[in-house]
């Protein structure tokens, strides 16, 4: 599925494990021309089912590409003459969360017409249900491409791909189309080279700066960041390094601008269950985030030895990392943006 080796077994005991379910199958399928994977959904006696928490539970527990794209309730598990799950004759309702009612035909209208789109796009997922999000309803991003072409063909200007990400239900795109009906003039935005720019809004990683005014302050200041290793970062080095059997020296921790949160990782953000996470070295955790940079310090990473990195001051602009060469895993350098 988009590349990724699944095995249904381990989707199908993850499923086991969702609030409610008492046996779960899994199979592949298609939708909008691409593959997912549908789950068929026995529950227990007397169990609500509810979409939303499962997917909850399932993504505390498997990644993204792993997670069913459709979800089915059945009354029985059909089986082979030897006893396995017959996957060729799963049927069952599709599980979709509660609907909310329409206010008013003008509106019923207009979910309609972006409905029948999302049918276009994907003709194998129900769309009844306005309030359910793009990818709840079983889309992937090529999908949302498609979808995002459709839309524009239909309602000109009025969708951004970016904003498909925010408004994700039927329900939101139509009273975006809406919106733009009453929009009789639309301004066409005009480009300043020469204006001031003025920084609206940022999403970087500073490292242990508290807060980025902080940030700003020492980057303008040139201040040298370098600290011994904190204690509870000293007992995770050396544990690791009791674990791998090296000896561990003390007199050999330099003093550099470590990251104190080194070990904390949004693993969701990259598609990886927790118990693979877990398993990652330091070093990776921390360079995954990373790893979109687009800039000078991307080649200079590419040289086989490590170099001291030059002094830093309010004339440098970009994004930047310097790093100083260590022996130890956890070493980590200062980021700077």
């Amino acid at each position: 599925i988009r590349g990724h080796r699944i095995e249904l077994g381990e989707v199908e005991a993850a499923l086991a494990r969702c609030p409610g379910v008492s046996q779960a199958v899994a199979r592949a399928c298609r939708i909008g021309g691409y593959d997912a994977l549908e789950a068929f959904l026995l529950p227990h006696a007397g169990a609500a089912l509810s979409l939303r928490r499962i997917r909850s539970a399932l993504a505390d527990i498997l990644p993204e590409y792993m997670c069913p794209a459709l979800f089915h309730t059945v009354d029985g598990i059909p089986l082979t003459p030897s006893g396995k799950a017959d996957r060729g004759r799963l049927a069952g309702a599709p599980l979709l969360p509660p609907a909310r009612a329409v206010e008013n035909p003008e509106a019923a209208s207009l979910l309609d017409e972006v409905r029948a789109l999302w049918r276009q796009a994907m003709p194998e997922v129900d769309v009844r249900d306005a309030d359910l999000g793009f990818f709840e309803a079983g889309g992937n991003s090529l999908l949302l491409l498609q979808l995002h072409g459709l839309l524009d063909k239909r309602w000109p200007g009025v969708f951004t791909l970016a904003g498909l990400f925010s408004e994700s239900t039927i329900r939101a795109q139509a009273a975006c189309i809406d919106q733009a009906r009453g929009v009789a003039v639309r301004r066409e935005a005009t480009a300043a080279p020469h204006a001031p720019v003025a920084i609206i809004g940022m999403a970087v990683r500073l490292g242990d700066h508290a807060d980025t005014e902080r940030f700003w302050q020492d980057l303008a200041g040139g201040a040298d960041l370098n600290v011994p290793l904190p204690e509870a970062r000293r007992h995770e080095v050396r544990q690791v390094f009791e674990t791998v059997g090296f000896p561990f020296d003390e007199a050999r921790l330099r003093e550099a601008a470590y990251l104190s949160d080194v070990s904390s990782f949004d693993h969701k953000r990259f598609g990886l269950s927790p118990g693979d996470a877990a398993l990652l070295e330091p070093r990776q955790r921390v360079k995954r985030p990373c790893g979109r940079w687009t800039t000078r310090a991307t080649a200079a990473r590419r040289w086989k030895g490590a170099t001291w990195a030059p002094s830093w001051g309010p004339a440098r602009t970009g994004c930047s990392r310097t790093r100083r060469p260590g022996p130890f895993p956890t070493r980590r350098s200062r980021s700077t943006c």
